[in-house]
């Protein structure tokens, strides 16, 4: 039986729901930003490159300058996360904030880039950036949106979304925009509130949350690469607080639990998302429930489900989790199972912390 697992790696996080079967989280682990990246697109007259300054907590980042496109990027990958933080601006002006997911080390000059771009304008306004840009200017809408960026856009196509075919930029080297925030697509952010920002994203599926509201919701082909924010033209913007869930797959092995059957243990194999090592789980912090594994049965690590990935296989005794199961659910005469959430928690050597559920039927007495 194949399930989501969510590892986390966070302060306090949230539940959601992956695949009709609820996961919830909490942390002692926010993202430490002195690891990120400063990237900047190349410079347009009167627009500097971005400056990124993290604070002394590593645990927020100011940008202060009013220029370029500009990058702050993650050490780790975008797939398989459910990241969440604030973003806030203090500074003057009405330009562009916000985040790309996917992006690449090198992005800002590479013809091959692809990524997403989610960005927020206060007001819309017409603009045209000039050599070097050698687009024609365009006008920047209002709101909230989400863009696919492929190669090296050009200054006017960050600005208004747009792929222009020009001789700095040709046709496939611009942004192209997708879709419109649900409630926020033509509401401009305002100078001093704080906006809680949550992103969910899988190579097929990207959902964006603004202060727990649903905000956007698409479907793709994406591609997998570095979390970053982003700002362009707007000085003044903090991004805090951010905490990170990653997604794994649980395998528990029965998938159905029988208190008349043999076998002393339940197996549990853990597949943790690409750019994570299941050998750097400690193993003695893992909790199945309230149950620890099995001393006297050894944690192994191999590619159990032969998809090229490797597992964490660790063991608890049968009879511990059958009592778990039998002490907490009550069943009508007549049913012959039904289903029960066993949850997984634990820590990697980091102190980064994990915890994710798998349900398993269960045979009635």
């Amino acid at each position: 039986m194949r399930r989501i697992l969510c590892i986390l790696i966070c302060v306090s996080m949230f539940s959601m729901i992956f695949a009709a079967m609820p996961v919830s989280a909490n942390s002692e682990h926010k993202v430490d930003l002195s690891t990120w990246t400063a990237e900047s697109y190349p410079a347009v007259s009167g627009f500097p490159i971005g400056v990124w300054t993290v604070s002394t907590d590593h645990t927020s980042v100011y940008q202060s300058n009013n220029g370029q496109p500009t990058m702050f990027y993650s050490d780790f990958l975008a797939f398989g996360t459910e990241m969440q933080g604030t973003i806030k601006v203090t500074g003057t002006d009405d330009d562009l904030i916000g985040f790309a997911l996917g992006f690449q080390p090198g992005d800002s000059s590479n013809t091959n880039a692809d990524y997403l771009l989610i960005d927020w304008k206060r007001g819309t306004q017409y603009y045209n950036f000039g050599t070097p840009s050698c687009g024609p200017g365009g006008t920047a809408y209002i709101g909230l949106a989400v863009s696919h960026v492929e190669g090296v856009p050009n200054a006017d196509e960050f600005w208004h979304h747009v792929d222009q075919d020009v001789t700095c930029s040709p046709l496939g080297q611009g942004v192209t925009e997708l879709a419109r925030a649900t409630n926020l697509g033509s509401t401009g952010w305002v100078i001093g509130q704080e906006y809680i920002f949550k992103f969910e994203f899988t190579s097929t599926s990207l959902k964006v949350y603004v202060d727990g509201v649903l905000e956007i919701d698409i479907t793709g082909d994406f591609q997998n690469g570095r979390v970053a924010f982003y700002n362009f033209s707007q000085a003044g913007v903090t991004y805090s607080g951010f905490t990170l869930q990653l997604e794994a797959v649980i395998d528990i092995d029965p998938d159905t639990l029988n208190s008349k059957s043999n076998g002393q243990w339940i197996t549990c194999y853990i597949e943790l998302p690409e750019g994570y090592d299941v050998a750097n789980i400690d193993v003695s912090t893992i909790l199945l429930n309230d149950i620890v594994p099995a001393e006297s049965e050894p944690t192994e690590i191999g590619d159990y489900d032969t998809d090229g990935i490797p597992d964490l296989m660790v063991k608890f005794d049968r009879a511990e989790v059958l009592g778990l199961v039998g002490e907490t659910n009550d069943y009508e005469e007549g049913i012959k199972s039904y289903d029960f959430t066993l949850t997984v928690t634990g820590e990697l050597l980091d102190g980064s912390t994990f915890e994710g559920q798998d349900t398993v039927k269960v045979l009635s007495k």
